[in-house]
């Protein structure tokens, strides 16, 4: 207890040291936390992909998907599922990240009069339902970057995006079909989908024989390359990964409303890098050496 006769010295605080001290504690609230200082890290499975040599491409499909040439992958990792809502959103919790579309007017949504874009559309608001277990959607292929670097500053793992011979020696399971069963049976697609995307890893759909479910189906996956219409002229041989130039990013496999001449293993599809689209998603992958 302070005596009654005892004088207390309360000098007021300087107002440049007030406002300075401010700064700091507003600073701190906005700067997105460095990954490693935080434990919280999404639960991704990973399936090991043995290297091998396949026939990538197709004589019956689009032009740019001639000439039909072998291409050999070294063993990588790949996601046993398509990064999904509640992946994301710890992602987005733990970094501070704004993606594209919250930032740039939101993106391309099926609305009331079909396609069209809406500036309150975002992975939050993908006018469709969805729960954490959904494929997260209206990511941009530099969207999607952030999060794999994010990741790997995690993990000290090497996570990425798949290349586009990767994914497809991937979903063919090292063999030559297209299809690696009946498309009702692997694939959600415009036919039975009910026009929406569907948890990842539902048992509905059957896995292909490497254990990866939705390599068909569901959501559209960014993969690394760049898009060129004429790259498998020249594309090597071993480990290709795409032109050194183009705006362009591929994306494979189909979504939820996509017709079966798209659900397949060789269709190509391509976007510009910055796009938002609501059945366009992604899958990670990660170096065998990582």
């Amino acid at each position: 207890m302070i005596p009654l006769n005892v004088k207390i010295n309360r000098k007021p605080m300087p107002i440049l040291a007030l406002c300075l001290a401010l700064l700091c504690v507003a600073a701190q609230s906005c700067t997105p936390r460095d990954p490693r200082e935080s434990g919280a890290v999404p639960n991704i499975d990973m399936v090991r992909i043995p290297g091998g040599e396949f026939r990538m491409g197709s004589e019956t499909g689009a032009p740019d998907e001639r000439p039909v040439h072998r291409v050999r992958v070294d063993s990588f990792y790949l996601g046993q599922t398509e990064v999904t809502v509640g992946q994301w959103r710890m992602f987005a919790r733990e970094s501070g990240y704004v993606t594209q579309a919250e930032q740039r007017r939101g993106g391309m949504v099926r609305g009331d009069k079909g396609r069209e874009v809406k500036r309150d559309a975002n992975w939050k608001n993908p006018y469709q339902v969805q729960t954490d277990e959904h494929p997260v959607v209206l990511v941009s292929w530099k969207d999607a970057q952030a999060f794999c670097r994010w990741l790997s500053q995690k993990t000290g793992l090497n996570y990425r995006l798949p290349t586009e011979a990767e994914w497809e020696y991937a979903c063919r399971a090292g063999g030559k079909d297209e299809l690696y069963g009946d498309l009702d049976s692997i694939a959600w697609y415009e036919y039975n989908s009910g026009g929406q995307t569907h948890p990842v890893g539902d048992k509905r759909k059957r896995p292909n024989s490497f254990g990866l479910y939705d390599m068909l189906g569901n959501v559209w996956e960014w993969c690394q390359d760049r898009y060129d219409k004429n790259y498998y002229r020249v594309s090597p041989g071993s480990g290709p990964t795409g032109p050194g130039t183009g705006l362009h990013r591929v994306s494979r496999g189909g979504s939820w409303c996509s017709k079966p001449p798209r659900v397949r293993a060789a269709f190509r599809r391509h976007d510009p890098y910055y796009y938002r689209f609501y059945r366009l998603g992604f899958r990670l992958a990660r170096s065998d050496r990582s």
